[in-house]
C-alpha cells in the first residue's frame, strides 16, 4: 500500500518535496486503512526516509518520519533527523494535517549519504542478545566510509550477519 501511495503522490499528484510527500502519505494511509466507520482502528504504519537529489543545484532535500539521513561531507559526519511523527493509520496517532520538516543540504563530489530502515538498528544479536543500535551503526559507517559503496554494502551485510548470529531477523532491512 505504501509503495502504491508513494507512486500515486509523486507521479499522479506531481508532489516532489519530501516533506510534502510524507504529509500526503500520512493522510492517504489513514484514508486507505480506516476501518469502515467502525471504532476499532488498525494501527498500521511505517517509518520512512525520503531524499530528493537535485544534481544541477547540488542539493539533497530530505524529510523523515522517525528515520534520519546520515551524510559524510568533506569527511565530516552530519545527521539530519527525521520528525518524531510516524506515518500511521491510527487517527488518534497523528493529525491528518501533520507537517514534516524539509531539510535541504548542499552536496559536493565525493559526499556520501545514507537513508535506511530500522531493521539493522533493531536487530538482536551479539553475545548478549541486545539490539545493534544507532551508535554502533554510526561507528560502522565511520570505519567503512572511504570504501566504494559496493564494498560498503558487503561490509554492512557481513556485520549484520555476524551480529545477528543465531537470532532470527526481526525486520526488513533496506
Amino acid at each position: 500500500i505504501g509503495s502504491y501511495l508513494l507512486n500515486s503522490i509523486v507521479i499522479h499528484n506531481d508532489v516532489y518535496r519530501p516533506a510534502d510527500i510524507l504529509k500526503h502519505l500520512n493522510r492517504k494511509i489513514k484514508i486507505s486503512l480506516k476501518s469502515d466507520g467502525m471504532r476499532d482502528q488498525n494501527s498500521d504504519g511505517m517509518d520512512i526516509a525520503l531524499a530528493v537529489i537535485d544534481k544541477e543545484k547540488h542539493t539533497i532535500e530530505f524529510a523523515g518520519a522517525l528515520r534520519p539521513m546520515y551524510l559524510f561531507s568533506n569527511n565530516e559526519f552530519v545527521e539530519l533527523k527525521g520528525d518524531k511523527i510516524p506515518i500511521t493509520s491510527n487517527i488518534s496517532g497523528t493529525s491528518v494535517n501533520s507537517t514534516y520538516t524539509n531539510h535541504e543540504y548542499p552536496f559536493h563530489a565525493g559526499d556520501q549519504f545514507y537513508i535506511f530502515s530500522d531493521g539493522i538498528i533493531d536487530q538482536f544479536g551479539g553475545s548478549d542478545g541486545k539490539k545493534y543500535l544507532t551508535k554502533r551503526f554510526k561507528a560502522l559507517l565511520e570505519t567503512i566510509k572511504s570504501l566504494p559503496m559496493s564494498e560498503q554494502k558487503e561490509h554492512i551485510k557481513k556485520e549484520f550477519d555476524t551480529w545477528r548470529g543465531r537470532y532470527d531477523q526481526v525486520d526488513d532491512i533496506l
